[in-house]
């Protein structure tokens, strides 16, 4: 890998957090744009080699997890508590973690703040973790940023994965997700 302080492809994971049996219900409605963002990452993750993670709140959700592994989470509880999910993760001997889904001001910021204690690099795309509450969400970054954590956008993402991207055909299919 090249020395470099932008986020190489070669040293990340991607964990997104599926919705629950809420589904995308929260304050203002529905959360289209972190859909889509959300499946702009999927997408890159895979012109890349980057190993997706999804993490499901119940048996019946990892159906839309495949083709990634995908993790049953316990409904209310931490991400990071499943052993089968740090366990693969560590398999994938990746330094980076780029975690994303639902809900920013709680699954998404317990899960990055266990993982900064387990010495990951954790990037958070705020654009594909949709929050329940705005006042919450803001405290979240705060707390991410003062543990280490680095909020970025998704398009950041594939910018930087661009750069470090190993042949012309991954940049230019990244390229034409950013359209």
């Amino acid at each position: 890998m090249m020395n470099s302080p932008l986020i190489d492809p070669a040293a990340c994971s991607l964990v997104l957090i599926a919705p629950g049996g809420d589904g995308c219900a929260g304050p203002g409605g529905t959360y289209e744009s972190h859909r889509r963002n959300s499946e702009t990452l999927l997408a890159a993750a895979q012109i890349v080699d980057v190993p997706v993670f999804v993490c499901c709140r119940d048996a019946k959700a990892d159906a839309i997890a495949r083709p990634h592994r995908a993790f049953v989470c316990e409904t209310h509880g931490c991400i990071w508590k499943n052993e089968a999910l740090r366990e693969a993760l560590d398999s994938e001997d990746r330094s980076a973690l780029i975690l994303a889904g639902h809900w920013l001001d709680c699954e998404v910021m317990i899960a990055a703040l266990c993982a900064l204690a387990d010495c990951y690099d954790v990037y958070v795309p705020l654009d594909a973790s949709p929050e329940r509450s705005e006042a919450a969400a803001r405290l979240a970054e705060a707390r991410l940023v003062q543990a280490g954590a680095t909020p970025l956008l998704t398009a950041q993402i594939l910018r930087e994965w661009m750069i470090e991207a190993s042949s012309g055909a991954q940049r230019a299919s990244l390229m034409s997700l950013m359209t």
